[in-house]
């Protein structure tokens, strides 16, 4: 062992008397300095998501120098005719071959201390929790070391096989195969995914929401343990290879002795492997055998005709230690005659999505074990993502009907999909970790027409399927550990361990689990659910809401109250293929906004935010909901200036007020410009309640925008809509009858 020390240490003195390398670890450093040091608005403030983009980049580099090393380590001097005498000293093979090793690997981890510590100082600076950090670190951390121990012993075997001017060009074509053709081209681009473990480099590629730090590592299962024990066993295959190659030159006293390391080494990277690969198996399989349950998108059709009412549902679900769960749903069913009521207005009746059935939707990976229609065993029928019983089980004679589906996941919940773009999850409930949107089907939806459709390789859940279903809902869970977010408000027995929700006339729930942090402020009734790198500047848009708030319900005198929580966070990997990365969309009376980089808590988000508080969709007032033609005759009564009316409340009016800064805010349309310098006018004559009373009257009339296209109604069938846009039409005329009025009191 004293050998193998002071070898370590003559290896270590020559790698520093090269100086350059002394440089590199700092400069590492500086890089991670200079992507998260200077953030903030209006940019993201989440440290944490600077610092993934960091950490893929310098380890996409940084891989390449290890290997170069251990090259520069077996041909100085072991391998270099020069060093003949060096075959005197005492040190065996082994020794050597470990001591550069050690010497390597000491080296190359200065880069990840230099590059952590950096985050580190960085991250409390931004005023991160401790937890957070630490969880941080204890994710990057290993995927660093693992790939420098595999770069410098690939380095070291291809020193030992290639002469110098040989050894760096195949190191360098090694360090593209590994950390770029590996990850890019063979993963991303063929998918063949099993073959990660080859890569150098674990950051391109990572498992879906491998940004968001609510889920991140978390939910890749065994898969990183795995690749940690593959790598090490790797390591010791090729360092054993570089001692059979070194002893040509050193002859050794049993020269089968790496050779047979070389096989022990192999085997355990098999029995590793295998398991890896069967994880792996059981994600293609399970993709498979859902890919013939989901229609291409030119078959889909709109939910609306088959959508049916339900009074009330009550939802229970029961998760196990193992991630598997037993489900019950007890469904209120309303009827009239014995036909379905339907659930959207413009509908006169309920259609048959299979004739003579009552057909509910439920995730396919989901079995049905049990079903009673008024206390009686009914039978039934599942297929593909439909689950039904013969209408015939319904009474005639009687107005309501309780339904009680019993239904099980028998394996655990995590349901990986990869495209073309990479992978991503529809749905998991994973330890801590849980991402149950509500238009998947993890409880029967009533009526519609699928829960999904594929363009291609890719995916896509409707999130159309639970737009505008509201009912009496009531949802209890038990066995889900860390922080519950629903967007149903708590029930009054809800308590850890066992969580229970509960709304009447509610939009059919999502619920979401994962490393969350609460955020309140005492004047905002809103609370803001974020990740721990958000919390700054989740509080900074909570106080800047707070002031929003108080000035329309001043203005209002109504109690503006429609948003009880926001969650913000990275969309990547759960909700972007139905909502994209960056929407801002609610479900009840829960706003969700997707975080990027510069897709963050800025101006537009609030403007959005205010809008849905304001009106109840997340329309921007900037938006064309109708074109202003000039060369109409008649524009003045086909043109609505709904969007000049909500731009006045949203923006114009508080930045007259003070409430928010001065700019120069255009309106949409000449009349739009008109009514500004009416607004000008009041507040110039002192009568700016004058045009405030005016504007209120519209507001009370309702100035709701929905959005055919938004991330709540979109579908292959909504996207065809003739008009994206439904909206109230206010006539210039009304405009000026409402004026007159007003000024005339």
């Amino acid at each position: 062992m004293r050998t193998l020390w002071l070898q370590t240490g003559f290896e270590l003195k020559l790698i520093a008397k090269l100086r350059w390398t002394l440089l590199l670890p700092p400069a590492a450093g500086l890089w991670m300095l200079f992507q998260c040091a200077d953030i903030g608005l209006p940019a993201s403030m989440d440290v944490n998501l600077y610092a993934a983009d960091a950490h893929s980049t310098l380890m996409t580099f940084l891989t390449a120098l290890p290997m170069f090393l251990g090259v520069l380590l077996i041909r100085r001097d072991a391998l270099n005719p020069s060093y003949e005498w060096s075959l005197t000293l005492p040190v065996t093979n082994r020794v050597m071959i470990a001591a550069k090793w050690i010497a390597g690997m000491l080296y190359s981890s200065a880069f990840t201390a230099c590059i952590l510590a950096v985050y580190a100082g960085v991250a409390v600076h931004h005023k991160l929790s401790w937890r957070s950090i630490l969880s941080e670190i204890a994710h990057y951390a290993p995927l660093y070391e693992t790939s420098f121990a595999a770069g410098v012993a690939v380095g070291i075997v291809i020193g030992a096989l290639f002469p110098m001017r040989f050894a760096l060009p195949v190191a360098f074509c090694g360090w593209i195969f590994g950390s770029i053709f590996v990850p890019v081209y063979l993963i991303e681009v063929f998918d063949w995914h099993i073959l990660r473990l080859f890569s150098l480099n674990h950051l391109i590629g990572d498992l879906g929401a491998g940004a968001s730090e609510a889920w991140a590592y978390r939910l890749s299962g065994v898969e990183y343990p795995l690749t940690y024990a593959f790598a090490g066993t790797v390591t010791v295959l090729v360092l054993a290879a570089a001692c059979a190659l070194l002893a040509r030159t050193r002859p050794v006293v049993r020269p089968l002795a790496p050779i047979a390391l070389m096989v022990a080494a192999l085997i355990a990277a098999c029995a590793v492997y295998t398991p890896y690969a069967e994880l792996w198996q059981q994600r293609y399989a399970q993709w498979q055998q859902l890919m013939p349950s989901v229609p291409e998108a030119e078959l889909t059709r709109p939910h609306a005709p088959y959508a049916f009412k339900v009074a009330s549902m009550d939802v229970r679900l029961d998760r196990a230690d193992d991630d598997t769960f037993a489900a019950r749903a007890e469904i209120v069913l309303p009827t009239q005659d014995g036909r379905l009521l339907p659930a959207h207005e413009g509908q006169d009746a309920v259609t048959d999505r299979i004739e003579g059935r009552v057909v509910f939707l439920l995730y396919p990976k989901l079995r049905v074990t049990g079903l009673t229609v008024d206390g009686a065993q009914v039978p039934w029928m599942q297929e593909q993502d439909r689950i039904s019983f013969d209408r015939a089980a319904l009474a005639p004679s009687a107005d309501a009907h309780k339904i009680v589906w019993n239904y099980a996941a028998v394996s655990p919940l995590n349901e990986w999909a990869h495209d073309g773009s990479g992978q991503y999850h529809l749905l998991f409930s994973q330890g801590e970790s849980s991402f149950l949107p509500a238009y998947l089907g993890w409880y029967p939806i009533p009526g519609g027409d699928s829960l999904m459709y594929h363009v291609g390789k890719q995916i896509v859940p409707r999130a159309d399927v639970a737009s505008g279903l509201h009912t009496d809902f009531r949802l209890r869970l038990t066995g889900f550990a860390g922080r519950i977010v629903a967007t149903l408000p708590a029930a009054e027995d809800d308590r850890p361990g066992s969580r229970s929700f509960a709304g009447q006339n509610a939009a059919l729930p999502t619920v979401v689990g994962g490393s969350f942090t609460a955020v309140k402020m005492a004047d905002e009734p809103a609370l803001m659910l974020t990740t721990p790198g958000n919390v700054e500047e989740s509080r900074i848009f909570l106080e800047n809401l707070g002031e929003r708030r108080a000035f329309y319900e001043r203005w209002t005198g109504a109690r503006l109250d429609r948003i009880r929580q926001i969650v913000y966070f990275p969309f990547f990997g759960t909700f972007d293929r139905s909502y994209g990365l960056t929407s801002v969309f609610p479900i009840g009376d829960t706003l969700f906004i997707g975080e990027l980089r510069h897709s963050n808590l800025d101006t537009y988000r609030m403007e959005q935010t205010i809008n849905f508080l304001l009106f109840g969709d997340t329309v921007y007032t900037s938006d064309w909901v109708n074109n202003w033609d000039d060369q109409d005759p008649d524009r003045l009564n086909n043109y609505s200036i709904v969007q000049e009316i909500r731009r006045m409340i949203a923006l114009y009016i508080p930045m007259k007020e003070g409430v928010i800064a001065q700019e120069d805010v255009h309106m949409l349309s000449p009349i739009g410009e008109k009514m500004k310098q009416m607004v000008d006018t009041a507040y110039e004559q002192g009568k700016a309640d004058v045009a405030k009373r005016v504007l209120m009257r519209f507001w009370n009339d309702g100035l709701t925008i929905e959005d055919q296209t938004s991330a709540g109604t979109a579908s292959s069938v909504a996207s065809n809509a003739a008009s994206p846009y439904d909206y109230p039409f206010i006539t210039w005329e009304q405009w000026l009858q409402a004026w007159y009025e007003e000024k005339g009191r």
